[in-house]
């Protein structure tokens, strides 16, 4: 028994003498190893919220509430306020975006006014602006929505702001003076934070004004995205990217979107039956065309240039004798009228800037990040307070939306609104009616 073990011992260490060592950067695959997990439910689903705003009277608002479930059938009794003309639909906004991702829709005229102002002409006591401040005067809408147990229910944070002039008024230190002026300006907001349910109508908030209300609804729609049922010819692996802007009576707009919450293909149709009977206008097209992962930018439109920085007039100064030999005489000075002394510029049309990419579990479908404006310059300030002597102020009109999409190559979608913005208050600015609808065609060539 003593001689076999030594033997034993021996041919084992003789036989993994033998075996080659293992490469440790060499993984061994793993027996029963789980499938790669499916991708998830943020890679192939955008999330579309649909904003209506409503205005009504503050009595009719807490006579629906009062009703039998006044406030789970607040939404369908509103619409029917509109139907019989007891509420307006002034406003709606339509946004495509991913979770976790803060979209932005811009809608809005950019008002240029003065906050600070020099010393008083001593005779006439004109006052003469020394710095500027901007402020967008329309709607600005930004939403942010988050999944909840795989989609059966969203969490959206949202903050919509509508913004109005109300004109200019008189600041006078002496009121026989001329003096200056101040902006009057009304800025209700509505932030919110709320668990929605896909395709249900949800008020995100409300504002009362001079006895009136703003009543701001959101639905939120899962739009599953399906890789196309063909595979996708990608030919030399550039994207082509074709933005098409069109605009139409705002309640035919909003009676589309009810019937195509989805904003897809069902939608595209039936706005080219409205191009082609133009009851809709094609305001912009492009193409945009670039390899995934790299910035694209589409410019179109002029710079305008205006002035930002202005010295008053000068009234100038009379002869003065000489008084002794530390005064001496002094000529007299003539006045100088107000100058400009600085300048700014502005990008005016459109501007599309995209990047796409491939997603990372389906090769046929598209993450796209995007911006798109339109900007227009819309004359100059002018109310009754606004002298004649102060500078002209540009006024610029700003439609935008930004945001972050998936879409199946060949396909084309709403991605959101760019509507002109409504009765902003400045120069007298009445609402359009008007919706701007902003679609994608997105292939690979």
């Amino acid at each position: 028994m003593k001689t076999i073990l030594p033997s034993l011992l021996c041919l084992a260490s003789l036989l993994s003498a033998q075996e080659p060592p293992k490469d440790p950067f060499i993984k061994e695959a793993k027996k029963n190893s789980a499938p790669p997990p499916a991708a998830a439910i943020e890679d192939r689903t955008n999330i579309a919220l649909l904003v209506e705003t409503f205005t009504l009277p503050q009595s009719l608002h807490a006579s629906l509430l009062a009703e039998e479930e006044g406030r789970e059938k607040l939404h369908p009794r509103v619409l029917a306020a509109v139907k019989d003309g007891t509420a307006t639909l002034d406003a709606f906004h339509f946004v495509r975006t991913r979770s976790g991702t803060r979209s932005r829709l811009h809608s809005s005229e950019e008002f240029i006014f003065p906050v600070d102002w020099n010393t008083a002409a001593p005779e006439t006591g004109l006052q003469y602006p020394k710095s500027f401040e901007m402020q967008p005067m329309g709607d600005v809408f930004e939403f942010e929505p988050v999944f909840e147990n795989d989609g059966a229910a969203i969490s959206v944070n949202s903050s919509f702001t509508r913004a109005r002039f109300h004109g200019f008024r008189p600041a006078q230190a002496d009121r026989t003076k001329l003096g200056a002026v101040v902006a009057s300006i009304s800025r209700p907001q509505v932030l919110s934070s709320v668990r929605m349910l896909p395709g249900i109508p949800s008020l995100l908030g409300s504002h009362s004004h001079e006895g009136g209300t703003l009543l701001v609804f959101g639905t939120p729609q899962l739009l599953r995205i399906e890789p196309p049922a063909q595979p996708v010819s990608k030919g030399a692996g550039n994207f082509s990217l074709t933005p098409r802007i069109v605009s139409l009576d705002r309640k035919t707009a909003w009676e589309l979107l009810r019937q195509h919450p989805d904003g897809g293909p069902q939608l595209a149709a039936a706005l080219q039956k409205l191009l082609a009977s133009k009851q809709a206008v094609l305001e912009h097209i492009s193409t945009l065309t670039g390899t995934p992962g790299t910035r694209v930018v589409h410019d179109s439109g002029g710079q305008f240039y205006y002035g930002s920085e202005f010295d008053p007039p000068f009234p100038g100064l009379p002869a003065s004798p000489a008084v002794d030999e530390k005064t001496p005489a002094q000529r007299a000075v003539p006045p100088n009228p107000a100058s400009v002394t600085a300048f700014e510029c502005r990008q005016l049309g459109f501007r599309c800037e995209m990047e796409p990419v491939l997603t990372a579990h389906q090769t046929d479908l598209a993450s796209i990040n995007l911006s798109v404006s339109f900007t227009h310059h819309n004359g100059d300030v002018q109310d009754e307070h606004w002298s004649t002597h102060y500078p002209q102020l540009p006024l610029f009109l700003e439609q935008n939306v930004t945001t972050d999409i998936i879409q199946a190559l060949g396909s084309t979608i709403l991605v959101g609104t760019l509507s002109p913005p409504g009765e902003t208050g400045i120069n007298g600015r009445k609402d359009e009616a008007r919706a701007w609808l902003l679609l994608l065609e997105t292939v690979m060539e």
